[in-house]
């Protein structure tokens, strides 16, 4: 009984995220939102489960022993629909960062292709404080965190400092 009173309130802030998320389909922050509260509300509906398959046991009533089981499959079986899920969010997740370096990269490319023009015509003023050096070690960086996604198939644990 305390699995199921735990739920409720995990239930209702679950919902309330699913409803945000619904309304904003493309809010991706909304959408991140969403993602945080199922895996946080997760554990308790597992746990729902482990408690239903203990007393499943102990449930002398065949009728109710039986619509207990077909609950409790409900359940494992939306649990696992949910993991498949949260496995395309994170993926769609990754491509987005993908997205976002490789934006950086193209940025990085024109600013490069601009200050080899404007040099070419003696137009280039240097920025202070930004030393030749320093931009290589930033393009570096950036060429990192594109071939870590690329390596991962767009699942890089690492955050460009230029987003």
């Amino acid at each position: 009984m305390d699995a199921s009173k735990n739920l409720s309130g995990s239930l209702t802030a679950l919902l309330k995220a699913l409803q945000d998320a619904s309304k904003n389909t493309g809010n991706y922050d909304k959408q991140m939102v969403l993602l945080a509260e199922v895996k946080k509300t997760k554990p308790d509906f597992q746990r729902l489960l482990q408690i239903s398959e203990i007393a499943k046991a102990h449930v002398d009533n065949g009728e109710l022993r039986d619509l207990l089981l077909l609950n409790s499959g409900k359940l494992r079986d939306s649990l696992q629909n949910l993991d498949k899920a949260i496995s395309s969010v994170a993926d769609l997740d990754n491509q987005v960062q993908f997205e976002k370096a490789m934006g950086v990269f193209d940025n990085v490319i024109l600013d490069l292709e601009n200050a080899s023009f404007s040099a070419t015509n003696g137009d280039l003023h240097p920025i202070p404080g930004r030393t030749r050096q320093n931009e290589i070690e930033r393009l570096g960086a950036e060429v990192r965190v594109l071939a870590s996604c690329r390596q991962s198939g767009g699942r890089s644990q690492t955050r460009s400092f230029l987003t």
